[in-house]
């Protein structure tokens, strides 16, 4: 039940290494407080009531420096409507953590912040991300900016990050204002998630430079058009596009050679629409991949609660794959005709 943290209180630790005050109340920290703990290198303040931080902790008292360098800076689950990281504090930071907070902005990390790569700004306040937040930061890895209110991105504001691997924009307000070569430096990517979102448009060069991602999130978006976006996601393993208005036609897939996993229900299947067309595509980009002969290496289609269903000539493709249907009563003449096309040879779910 600590409130207050106050100067002294490790006068005599300077060996410590690693501080766990969370889950107390805290709501002050007193200046120069942790100075004499020379050798800390993660400070955990978890699950407190702080609405201030401020890294003069680590001060001496008569100075404004400190040669005390932090590597893990844990503050997530306060009531912080403002952090300030001093330049000197940022020299060795490896990851900072404040999510499930009240900030609407971020402090500006200087050019020394090249240790940074891990940065967690979920559950906050963020309305807009602008270039200047992640200049100097172009060694980070993993960015997650979940759960918070942004709406614009500013051009440019992911040029040079050369490294970043995974990055969640998830349950923001983001729309088609998006410049389209918001990603174009972002060619290590792996995950990618911008689900919950208020999208409705995907240009076709979107993603074009992200050919080593593995996993795309577009779900519970209002997603009607994606315009050849795929194209060159050649590593793509897992392709959520559920939840939107899309027309679903094979011609979407177009470019998806390393293909696993695809999610779309929930969308509006088109009259056109035919698995075997899918496979044509596929083998078309890549031979190795189709639904029986070139597409060994899928495991999951969901194509489930669409608003239209028809008959789908699968003859050659459920010894390999699993199809999951979640479809309504009416449609048992559906399920019936469906099932008549297909050789039951794994289990069906519907």
């Amino acid at each position: 039940n600590l409130t207050i943290i106050k100067t002294g209180l490790f006068s005599k630790s300077s060996l410590l290494i690693y501080v766990n005050l969370s889950f107390n109340q805290i709501m002050i920290i007193d200046p120069g407080c942790f100075y004499m703990t020379r050798f800390l290198l993660i400070l955990d303040l978890s699950f407190n009531r702080l609405k201030f931080f401020n890294t003069n902790i680590v001060n001496n008292v008569y100075s404004s420096q400190s040669d005390i360098y932090i590597n893990f800076l844990l503050i997530n689950k306060n009531n912080l409507d403002e952090l300030y990281i001093e330049p000197y504090f940022q020299k060795l930071l490896y990851k900072i953590d404040v999510e499930n907070n009240n900030l609407n902005k971020f402090p500006i990390l200087e050019s020394n912040s090249n240790y940074l790569r891990i940065l967690n700004g979920n559950n906050n306040k963020f309305d807009s991300l602008k270039k200047i937040m992640f200049k100097n930061i172009n060694k980070i890895k993993f960015l997650f900016l979940r759960k918070n209110s942004i709406s614009t991105i500013e051009k440019n504001t992911f040029d040079g990050l050369y490294d970043l691997l995974e990055l969640d924009l998830s349950q923001n307000k983001l729309s088609d204002n998006l410049d389209s070569f918001l990603f174009k430096d972002l060619y290590s990517l792996k995950f990618l998630n911008l689900s919950l979102n208020n999208l409705s448009y995907i240009q076709s060069n979107f993603f074009s430079n992200l050919m080593k991602l593995n996993v795309l999130d577009l779900s519970f978006n209002n997603i009607k058009i994606i315009q050849n976006s795929f194209f060159n996601l050649h590593d793509l393993k897992i392709l959520d596009i559920s939840e939107n208005q899309l027309a679903i036609t094979e011609s979407i897939f177009k470019g998806l050679n390393s293909i696993k996993t695809i999610y779309f229900s929930k969308n509006f299947l088109n009259g056109s629409f035919n698995i075997e067309n899918i496979r044509k595509h596929l083998r078309f980009y890549n031979k190795t991949i189709a639904f029986e002969k070139y597409f060994s290496s899928i495991n999951l289609v969901y194509f489930y609660s669409n608003k239209k269903f028809q008959k789908y000539d699968c003859s050659a493709t459920l010894s390999l794959i699993r199809i999951n249907l979640q479809l309504n009563l009416n449609n048992d003449q559906n399920v019936e005709n469906f099932i008549s096309y297909c050789k039951i040879e794994k289990k069906i779910i519907f």
